[in-house]
């Protein structure tokens, strides 16, 4: 059983791991921490039932406490294998996205042969509020994700360090809260594919429209549907995108060239290729007016592994923005039967 520190509840496997962390973190001297849990000061998962005090250390318990004290169904759990990380994260990421749910990391445990990590519901845990500080920050207007108790919602994962696969348990039933599309966050992929739109000229309005029209296309509302000038804004301070059309410099072309210089430096560098006009091209059969940025981030890449290898689907649109430039997605079906985007490429 692990041990929390008093001051950061980070937890921590031996005695020994935690008073280094007091020492070299805190400044303050070690002390012995009870490993008994009825002794634990750290009972966050909070029963949300009417006139129901009863708070554990962990979901396990809280399940039995709900199913036990309250005649609450008692949560059902899935078990999966996947060969690789990456197969899991793949499974991870369209679950969030079938369900309209966010898990988030908590807490992973490290051993010689496995790494164990737990996923909890992101309605679960205290809505925190900073009442000393000097920077006030205005409530947000569908309120705070955070619902002041824990959903019995959970994913363990179990990591071979030397082989890399990977089991769970997915404990599928939430608790204490309905679906909310507001109260998740908009998946990785569809943020990076904002934040391109914005870079190469698409206006915010144009965003705003195209997301409005999807919504009833599909059968069940995504998070990128009901998306609004606030997500926007979000995603530009993300991006670093600080000009209100979405540029980094009035002239296009030197926003585009500041985008690919900034990205150039970083090790999640999305510029697959760039040939900005006015340049001669000796290795394609392009010419000196031409313009073509190809673009494939990490997550796409890694689709792209797993998906590549059976049927492929190119896309082109046109009229993006005032130069007409042509926007052509590569697409891949994933393992659900669904086009999934994994490369783009801007071109005139």
């Amino acid at each position: 059983m692990a041990v929390f520190c008093s001051q950061c509840e980070k937890p921590f496997s031996r005695q020994s791991t935690l008073n280094r962390h007091l020492r070299e973190v805190h400044n303050l001297k070690s002390s012995v921490v009870s490993y008994d849990p009825r002794n634990s000061r750290y009972k966050n998962f909070i029963c949300g039932e009417e006139n129901c005090n009863s708070s554990f250390i962990n979901c396990q318990n809280l399940r039995e406490h709900l199913y036990e004290a309250h005649k609450i169904e008692k949560s059902s759990v899935q078990e999966m294998d996947f060969l690789s990380m990456p197969d899991f994260e793949t499974w991870f990421k369209q679950k969030q996205k079938d369900t309209v749910t966010n898990f988030y990391l908590k807490t992973t445990l490290k051993g010689q042969i496995y790494e164990t990590s737990y996923f909890y519901c992101n309605r679960s845990g205290k809505v925190h509020t900073q009442q000393n500080s000097p920077k006030k920050r205005s409530t947000k207007s569908q309120g705070s994700c955070k619902m002041n108790k824990f959903c019995t919602s959970q994913i363990i994962l179990k990591r071979n360090v030397q082989t890399n696969k990977c089991s769970i348990q997915y404990f599928y039933q939430h608790y204490g809260h309905e679906t909310e599309v507001q109260h998740v966050r908009i998946p990785k992929v569809d943020r990076e594919s904002i934040a391109s739109k914005l870079i190469f000229g698409v206006s915010v309005s144009n965003l705003l429209n195209t997301s409005r029209n999807a919504v009833g296309v599909e059968d069940k509302l995504n998070r990128v549907d009901p998306l609004v000038r606030k997500d926007i804004n979000n995603i530009k301070s993300a991006y670093n995108i600080d000009i209100s059309d979405g540029c980094r410099h009035k002239d296009d072309a030197t926003s585009v060239h500041l985008f690919v210089s900034e990205y150039s430096k970083s090790n999640l560098n999305p510029v697959v290729y760039y040939k900005p006009q006015g340049h001669v091209c000796c290795e394609f059969n392009l010419e000196e007016k031409d313009f073509c940025i190809i673009l494939l981030t990490q997550s796409q890449r890694e689709v792209l592994k797993t998906f590549g290898n059976n049927i492929i689907s190119i896309d082109g649109t046109h009229r993006l923005n005032s130069y007409n430039f042509e926007m052509t997605t590569v697409m891949v079906i994933d393992e659900f039967g669904e086009g999934f985007p994994v490369a783009c490429m801007y071109s005139n």
